[in-house]
């Protein structure tokens, strides 16, 4: 297997093959790939990662449906990731009219259209001062995952959808404000 301790990215996972999925199962349960050719059959090993790409039926995401309902991807194949991040493409006409802009502008005057908001010099000075912190989780977070187990199992029940908006820069800023203190101050 050629991701063997390493990462397979996969993109339209939701329009692989049944059969390619049954095999992509095998792989993520077992960790292992089970080939038969011309009559000599051999087991691989697949212990890799899997990051997965899919869109939703239709090409638009229906936010009153369930994930499973929006991708057309089967319940073992889905229970064997670890993590969903569902990125939408919010309809605004402003927002694409600037990214349309942007992209022309940079193919028709390659290095004009580009305004970075930083210096190379600033970003390398802002990094040598991010190198200088260094954080230590704090102990409130410590337990959180003891206090997790006691709350009571039926608290969520199964139809319950729980959906934070989130945008990369909330995602960004969320570690550093949350997470993490200076050890240095």
């Amino acid at each position: 297997m050629l991701a063997d301790n390493g990462i397979c990215a996969i993109d339209e996972f939701d329009k692989m093959d049944i059969s390619d999925q049954v095999a992509i199962h095998e792989a993520m349960e077992q960790q292992t790939i089970s080939i038969s050719k011309a009559g000599i059959q051999a087991t691989l090993n697949a212990r890799t990662s899997i990051l997965a790409a899919a869109n939703p039926i239709g090409g638009r995401y229906n936010r009153r449906q369930t994930l499973r309902a929006n991708v057309a991807m089967t319940a073992p194949i889905m229970s064997r990731f670890d993590l969903f991040f569902v990125v939408l493409d919010e309809c605004s006409e402003n927002v694409d009219w600037n990214l349309a802009s942007h992209i022309v502008n940079v193919h028709r005057k390659k290095d004009e259209a580009l305004n970075p908001e930083f210096t190379t010099e600033q970003l390398q000075r802002y990094i040598r001062y991010a190198r200088t912190f260094k954080p230590k989780v704090l102990s409130y977070w410590d337990g959180a995952n003891d206090r997790c187990r006691k709350q009571p199992k039926n608290i969520l029940s199964n139809d319950t959808k729980i959906s934070v908006p989130m945008t990369l820069k909330a995602l960004a800023v969320i570690p550093t404000e949350l997470l993490f203190v200076n050890s240095n101050r």
